[in-house]
């Protein structure tokens, strides 16, 4: 479609020049002398025929061996292409097509890397470095120089090293090109913590020393390309991002750090392959797919042992090729094998390392054998690294031999500033030029610092051009090294405060801070004598736009981190937008800048021809084919050095006549808009681009066939810089509905990196939405106005995402259909499959989960129907299920994780973790549907197989024993067991993940809940607060673990009885939750269900009630009516209904909240036996149904419920025992309420009958049954049987608990009570002495208040009413300042203080206590005994008003009472006549005869027949 061309104009970073040969190797270099960096036509040429003839020959071998395995690897290959590894040959290994193609001495080609990194450097002119490149090449060739470093470690102490076994060096070495000097001349990777060690920034400490040059001067030498004749690779490690870059880019993107990044690894494994002459087919690495919403250090390590497999591969595939092609040509078998064990034949290069431990995953060992194998490759390093110290994958030290970068010497660097300046070597003012003071005090001041050196050459040049011949040499030179050794010494007569000694932070300046100098004093040329601040806005501006890391660029610091990657920006569009730029800070540089007052808005049109000219950026030229066969030339710039974007932030932190631009332009834009803390500069800028670009190509078509660069460029950056531009209502026309834009991005990028580029840009467009909708909400900022408003509005983000995803499958799915294919070709269903499972993986990373499931079940059927039965469908379809579950569809994940199963199988057999991994996912499901059998048979079919696997799945086994103690902690009945897999899982994931990973404390959170099922308080407390400590102090957590967190510490707060904050907590997890991930129902229920529990125990039953009822409605939304967590939170439900029923009106057992209750356990009952059968957890709820019905009055249900649940647990095996003692009390009781105490005794009989088998003859439930027997005995009336019970009941307890115990306290007052009926009143007060101490010592105020009371009424029994009258003062007060005045418990004490006073004769005082208690039945029927007894004592008005008093409070209670008046009004009437109050009885008489007539004159005929007659009679 296009053809690209390339040439380079611009000076690289670090770049010094190229060495043709080094003198000591001079024979070596005959057949490339001087094109080090040219093509390979050059050396093709110089290839004998016969060379030629062998080297086809060899070629049609390898072709016919492909041939013999293409057919049974098909399936494989196609897999391999899922995972991207057999992208297109791209130019970093075109012309590698075999070792041995390079001349008869089986020369390695030349990495097309080290040849771009030579092609850099200015002029061609080669600089030697020879000491540094041959102290490499020894370093690498030297076995004897080996060998002695090998017996330095030795010495040293390191046992491990075996000295012996190294012999003619067979062991592979890794050479090290370091920056700054090292101490010893020997580095041992292997330390245990694997951190680097020093204070520098990795991206500015050592850069362009020259390391890429040294590492591209060693590989191009013929010694060196001999003796690693099978090949020479070359990989980048500078912190990219990993992807692969377009074959027409002149370098393709740094692969590492590796950071445990399967697809980055793969594709470094598969450049290697090319660049080594290996299709990387043979590697036939597996297709590794990630599960959605698994853990990030759990996936990192399962992804590790991916890595591991396929690095034993590339160790297996490098060993076969080291036996085919060891064999010189013309040699024995025996000669061959010689030559095999004399060095290694491959040489990686790993160019500008940042992560140590990356390098152990390059050093390949012989037959994969990575334990005591033979390394069977070289490793070349170049890292800004002062020290390499990291964990290798085994217990062997490997040797890293440091290589230092010596600064230039005074000849080099004055050479190098000769070359970058465009000034011949002959040059009049320089013909001596090593000797000439000027340029030797220039070097000097750059610290012969080579990249400092080229921009100093670059910028004398460029001073030589602009003065047009009116300055002399030596005065250009002085200048600049005036301005550079001005900066170092803190001279400052600019203004500018960034000196190189203050960049230094008053410490000695480095070589770096030297460079920004002159850097700042270049990108300042001076107009008119004063320094100008265009190009350095342009710079920034340049790198914050195109160079800069899109997530950090548009948030309210300007300093954010700016990427590594290295884009090619079309010419075109950088020339307009430096002039949009400009232009939209006009008003500033109108005013101070000389520059721009010089030359207005086309100053900007000068700043490319000036950074090109400093070598800040390369320009690169491209020829276009375009529409027939004309041909187009377009220019790139490029800034391929860390160091120069790294400037920016210079610029950026410390330029500080520079801020008012960056900063005091957002005070301006403050007072025209609202938005005052989103304004930011690079809004503006990007905003630019996009402004420019739209001006000049609104009249193309995105899905051109031939699209130029500048299209290309737009078609895979628009969005972003739109999104950063805040342009989001364009970005959602462009995104969501411009087919032709995203058909475009297909045929630009292809199908798979388009679909990858497209979701990536919805997602951070869906996530900047997220950011301002949430910073609405909380009033952060006001509704702006920008391009026609936010997008924000209308519809949520979510639904937009998944909107622009149904977009992006319509083009998609055109493209599969489309029969003649667009300029990529046509779409195959695998690669649509791919773009799917990628849209898939989008949407599940916002928790939408049902349409990421959909998604993915069409891309398994897109694949499947490509490959049939293969381990990438079964991964695929393990996602599925994945996806379903955790969109609540349980019934389709059970079936897809089902399929998976049945096809790993098929491909990989019974025995693989791949099938471990599916059998837990199927227990998931099934536990998670409260199948618990099912989950437990999965669970131990895992561990089964676990147990003779590799250490290396022990993950995996701590995963599968949690989830098997989850299972059976959820089952109910286990919790030992549960408890024992949570001990074992802890153990295996502390060791595998460490013990402060977000797994440990999930862990220990299920096992503090066990231990609070238990009732063992303290120790739960402790593991609580192990859980948390876990967490202290980590990264910020994720939504949901935040809501753990909340729980755990809510848990602490229900253990210390503060119930408020405990609900606080609760609420806040709840709250969390629903926000962030509404999804997880479950969780969500089972949070309500914790916080109705709370409320319950503090007797807020009406609040309990809303939060358990929503708990119910949740699952039965999710899992249907016939969940077991619903019928546990029906018992639950149940509970607090039969509470609030006897709050409405305990005189009315059958209210609708009994009613309510009842059903609740009907419907549990129904679930459990329905799911269950006839089960100990079904017995149970039989056993709380028959409680609650015996509280009730529905005794012959409750008995039945009883009797129920004995029959299930008595039909049982196991250990239901204590369950049968609970059900068979339960019914004991239920006789003693029906008065059949001879069943009852009989029932306790048996119930303690099992508590000792149990217990032994001591314990806490023996007591209290005999506490029950004795209150039934009490209850029959056998007062003696019932006092030997309750002293048993209390001998025990004592001995159990002491004396200081609260069950002591209740059996001393139970047995004071009992005593005072049998007239023992002594001892009865002996007894109840006993328990008021124990309770006031206890604290118990309510309970020593009951003492208190008995104490009192024993007190009037023995006609000591003074003492019964302070007895009961002391009740009351206490139960008035606990409960309140209204409680019912006051009104029974002031009831009793009323008897006290009426026994002692005080009507009034006893009348006064009566009127304040309650007015119910109950205390007007005490008024009416009284008055009755007044009436009869002959005290006629005393009695009269107590009558009256019963009168008024049976009024009170409606027509229930009104047959209670009659009596009392009839006494009133009598009291009247007696008194000669004739008129007052006759008419109280007739109120009492018109209530007998109404109710009916048979409910008391004698008063009715005496009204009649009193009534004729008056």
């Amino acid at each position: 479609r296009h053809r690209s061309r390339g040439r380079s104009t611009g000076g690289g970073g670090g770049a010094q020049s190229i060495s043709t040969a080094s003198r000591g190797s001079k024979s070596s270099f005959n057949d490339h002398r001087s094109r080090g960096s040219g093509d390979n036509r050059s050396r093709k040429s110089s290839h004998t025929t016969d060379d030629n003839r062998s080297h086809n020959k060899r070629r049609g071998q390898r072709r016919g061996h492909g041939k013999k395995h293409s057919s049974s690897s098909r399936s494989r290959s196609e897999e391999q292409q899922w995972e991207g590894s057999t992208t297109p040959l791209d130019s970093a290994a075109s012309t590698n097509k075999s070792p041995s193609s390079t001349s008869s001495l089986h020369m390695a080609p030349i990495p097309n890397e080290a040849k771009r990194a030579l092609a850099r450097i200015r002029g061609g002119e080669a600089l030697p470095r020879e000491s540094v490149v041959s102290s490499v090449v020894r370093k690498l060739v030297s076995r004897i120089d080996r060998r002695r470093r090998m017996m330095m470690v030795a010495n040293a102490g390191n046992d491990d090293v075996d000295v012996d076994g190294e012999e003619d060096g067979n062991s592979g070495c890794c050479v090290a090109i370091l920056s700054s000097p090292l101490n010893h001349d020997v580095v041992v990777v292997g330390d245990d913590n694997g951190d680097v060690v020093g204070g520098a920034n990795i991206r500015e400490a050592g850069a362009g020393e020259g390391k890429t040059t040294i590492a591209a001067l060693t590989c191009i030498r013929g010694d060196i390309r001999t003796r690693y004749h099978q090949g020479i690779a070359w990989l980048d490690c500078g912190g990219g991002d990993g992807s692969i870059s377009e074959p027409s880019s002149p370098s393709p993107p740094p692969l590492l750090p590796l950071h445990r990044n399967f697809d980055t690894y793969s594709k470094a494994l598969s450049d290697i392959c090319r660049q080594i002459g290996v299709r990387p087919q043979q590697l036939r690495l597996s297709p590794v797919v990630r599960t959605p919403g698994e853990d990030e250090t759990v996936s990192e390590l399962r992804i590790a042992v991916h890595m591991r497999e396929a690095r034993a591969r590339m160790g297996k595939l490098l060993t076969s090729l080291q036996q085919r092609k060891s064999k010189p040509r013309g040699s024995k078998d025996g000669n061959s094998q010689q030559h095999q064990q004399q060095h290694t034949s491959v040489l990686i290069v790993l160019d500008d390392v940042t992560s140590p431990l990356d390098i152990e995953w390059f050093q390949f060992r012989r037959n994969g054998n990575h334990t005591d194998g033979e390394q069977l490759n070289d490793l070349l390093i170049t890292s800004r690294l002062s020290t390499l110290l990291g964990n290798t994958t085994n217990n062997r030290r490997q040797i890293i031999i440091p290589i230092t970068v010596p600064p230039l010497d005074t000849k080099e660097a004055i050479r190098l500033l000769l070359t970058e300046s465009d000034l011949p070597g002959n040059h009049p003012s320089l013909a001596a030029s090593h000797t000439n003071r000027v340029a030797r005090s220039l070097v000097k001041a750059c610290l012969f610092h080579p990249l400092t050196i080229k921009f100093a050459g670059r910028w004398l040049g460029l001073k030589r051009a602009t003065s047009g011949g009116q300055k002399g040499i030596d005065e250009i030179l002085g200048e600049i090294h005036d301005a550079i050794s001005g900066k170092k010494q803190g001279g400052n007569t600019n203004g500018s405060n960034n000196t190189a000694q203050e960049a230094a932070g008053g410490h000695h300046a480095t070589a770096v801070d030297v460079l920004y100098s002159l850097l700042h004093r270049a990108m300042s040329p001076l107009v008119k004598g004063q320094e100008t601040k265009i190009v350095r806005l342009c710079f920034v501006a340049l790198i914050a736009v195109f160079y800069g890391d899109d997530t950090t660029t548009t948030t309210s610091s300007l300093a954010s981190d700016i990427s590594t990657t290295s884009s090619l920006v079309p010419m075109e569009i950088a020339t307009d937008f430096f002039l949009n730029v400009v232009e939209n800070e006009r008003d500033i540089l109108s005013k101070e800048d000389t520059f721009f007052q010089s030359n207005g808005r086309q100053a900007s049109k000068l700043v490319p021809e000036i950074l090109g000219a400093l070598g800040v950026f390369n320009i690169t030229k491209h020829t276009t084919l375009v529409e027939g066969s004309s041909e187009r030339n377009e220019s790139s710039i490029q800034i391929d050095h860390d160091v120069i974007r790294q400037f920016s932030r210079r610029i950026i932190h410390e330029d500080t006549t520079m801020s008012h631009l960056l900063l005091e332009q957002q005070r301006q834009q403050q007072q025209q808009q609202q938005r005052q803390r989103h304004y930011h500069p690079i809004k503006r800028w990007n905003e630019a681009y996009v402004q420019s670009y739209f001006a000049q190509k609104t009249k193309y078509l995105w899905d051109d066939i031939q699209p130029d660069r500048s299209r290309k460029y737009a078609l895979k950056n628009m969005p972003r810089h739109m999104i950063n531009a805040e342009m989001f209502i364009d970005v959602e026309e462009l995104l969501l509905r411009n087919e032709s834009f995203i058909r475009g991005r297909f045929w630009s990028l292809g199908w798979t990196e388009g679909t990858r580029v497209h979701v990536n840009d919805v997602e951070e467009f869906c996530r900047r939405l997220q950011l301002r909708q949430e910073e609405q909400e909380q009033g952060s900022i006001a509704n702006s106005n920008n391009n026609g408003g936010d997008g924000s509005s209308g519809s949520s983000s979510s639904s937009k995402l998944v909107d622009a995803c149904k977009q992006l499958e319509v083009v998609l799915m055109e493209e599969v259909a489309r029969e003649s294919g667009g300029p990529n070709g046509r779409c195959s269903t695998l690669e649509a499959g791919r773009c799917l499972h990628e849209i898939s993986v989008s949407l599940a990373k916002f928790k939408l989960w049902h349409d990421a499931a959909r998604f993915c079940d069409s891309c398994v059927e897109l694949v499947e129907s490509n490959l049939g039965s293969s381990e990438l469908v079964a991964s695929l379809l393990h996602n599925s299920s994945v996806m379903h579950a955790e969109a609540n569809e349980y019934d389709e994940a059970e079936k897809k994780i089902g399929d998976c199963l049945d096809m790993r199988v098929k491909t990989c057999g019974t025995e693989s973790i791949l099938y471990v991994r599916a059998l837990c996912q199927l227990g998931d499901i099934l536990s998670v549907s409260s199948d618990y059998s099912a989950a437990e048979s999965c669970f131990n079919k895992s561990i089964g197989i676990l147990k003779v696997m590799p250490a290396q799945y022990h993950l995996d086994f701590g995963v599968a024993l949690f989830k098997l103690g989850r299972n059976q902690h959820r089952r109910g009945g286990y919790l030992d067991e549960a408890m024992h897999c949570y001990e074992d899982a802890l153990e295996f994931e502390k060791e595998e993940l460490g013990p402060r990973h977000s797994f440990v404390f999930n862990i220990l959170m299920h096992m503090a809940e066990i231990l609070l099922d238990k009732e063992d308080m303290q120790q739960a407390k402790h593991t609580f607060k192990e859980a948390l400590d876990v967490l202290s102090g980590g990264a910020e957590a994720s939504s949901e673990l935040k809501s753990k967190v909340a729980i755990a510490e809510g848990k602490l707060l229900s253990i210390e009885g503060q119930s408020d904050e405990c609900v606080d907590k609760y609420q806040f997890a709840l709250d969390l939750l629903k926000k962030h991930t509404p999804a997880k129902k479950r969780k969500i229920a089972q949070i309500n269900a914790l916080i109705g529990a709370e409320l319950e125990k503090k007797g807020k039953y009406p609040e309990a009630e809303c939060f358990y009822e929503e708990c119910v409605g949740t699952i039965k939304s999710v899992f249907g009516p016939f969940h077991l967590d619903l019928a546990e939170t029906l018992v639950n439900l149940s509970g607090v209904k039969s509470a609030l029923g006897e709050v409405k009106d305990s005189a009315a057992p059958n209210c609708e909240h009994h009613t309510q209750a009842t059903k609740c356990l009907e419907e549990a009952i129904d679930i459990q036996k329905s799911r269950l059968g006839d089960c100990e957890e079904c017995a149970i709820t039989l056993s709380i149904f028959g409680a609650h019905l015996k509280s009730i009055g529905a005794y012959e249900r409750a008995e039945l419920a009883y009797n129920d649940a004995v029959r299930i647990l008595q039909a049982l095996e196991g250990d239901q025992e204590l369950s049968l003692a609970d059900a068979l009390l339960g019914l004991a009781d239920l006789m003693t309420v029906r008065s059949k105490y001879s069943d009852a005794m009989e029932y306790y009989s048996q119930c303690q009958e099992i508590q000792e088998s149990v217990f032994g003859q001591k314990h806490d439930d023996i007591a209290s049954t005999l506490y029950a027997m004795g209150l039934a005995k009490h209850a029959e009336g056998s007062y003696s049987h019932a006092l030997i019970l309750f002293a048993k009941s209390l001998v025990m307890r004592v001995e159990l608990h002491g004396e200081a115990h609260p069950s002591v306290g209740d059996t001393y007052d139970i047995l004071g009570f009992v005593e005072a009926k049998t007239g023992n009143l002594d001892t009865a007060l002996r007894r109840l002495t006993e328990a008021l101490k124990i309770r006031k010592t206890l604290g118990d105020q309510l309970k020593e208040a009951d003492t208190l009371n008995n104490i009192g009424n024993l007190h009037r029994e023995r006609n000591e009413f003074e003492l019964a009258l302070q007895r009961h003062d002391e009740c009351m007060n206490i139960r008035i300042s606990v409960l309140g005045r209204n409680d019912e418990s006051v009104a029974d004490t002031l009831m009793a203080l009323g008897n006290v006073n009426s026994d002692m004769e005080k009507p009034q005082e006893a009348l006064s206590h009566y009127r304040e208690g309650p007015k119910d039945a109950s205390v007007a029927s005490v008024f009416q005994k009284v008055g009755m007894v007044q009436y009869r004592a002959g005290n006629l008005e005393s009695g009269r008003l107590f009558l009256e008093q019963a009168v008024e409070i049976y009024r009170q209670g409606g027509n229930e009472n009104e047959s209670k008046l009659i009596t009392p009004l009839f006494i009133i009437g009598t009291i009247h006549n007696t008194l000669l109050e004739a008129e007052e009885a006759q008419r109280v008489w007739n109120d009492a005869f018109e209530m007998s007539k109404k109710i009916g004159e048979q409910s008391n005929p004698e008063v009715h027949r005496v009204l009649t007659q009193l009534l004729h009679a008056h």
